[in-house]
């Protein structure tokens, strides 16, 4: 009997301690639901911004790298082009005969002479040091 007493003393103290408490979680529990779902909503919806930004951004690479590809196609000819006629007008016999003989005509290496025993300095007169008259 004093069990029975206990039990039921115990059964009446959770009933006015925890069932109050129950009741005001119940709310909180529906809030938290309806918050996980606001959340999920809102991650599909940045997960089809993202889509659509990603979308949007290859047609950008795409119109791009077709500008791109066309510049640089004509660009190149038009390089091509320039360097074959200025290399056909370089290259040409009569330039590198012509070539020659300036630099042939500049320049007379008989006239050049090497003295040894000379320090070579910056600012020097040869003609004081070598007798030029022999």
């Amino acid at each position: 009997e004093k069990l029975c007493d206990w039990l039921d003393s115990l059964c009446k103290a959770m009933d006015s301690a925890v069932l109050p408490f129950l009741e005001g979680v119940s709310p909180i529990i529906e809030k938290y639901g309806s918050l996980e779902e606001e959340a999920i909503d809102d991650k599909k919806t940045i997960i089809r911004l993202q889509g659509e930004l990603i979308k949007k951004k290859d047609a950008e690479i795409a119109t791009i790298k077709e500008s791109l590809q066309s510049t640089v196609e004509k660009e190149m000819k038009s390089y091509a082009s320039t360097v074959s006629q200025s290399c056909s007008k370089a290259l040409a016999p009569k330039h590198i005969s012509d070539a020659i003989k300036c630099a042939a005509e500049k320049e007379d290496r008989r006239k050049n002479i090497i003295v040894y025993g000379v320090e070579k300095r910056k600012k020097y007169r040869l003609r004081l040091c070598v007798d030029t008259t022999a």
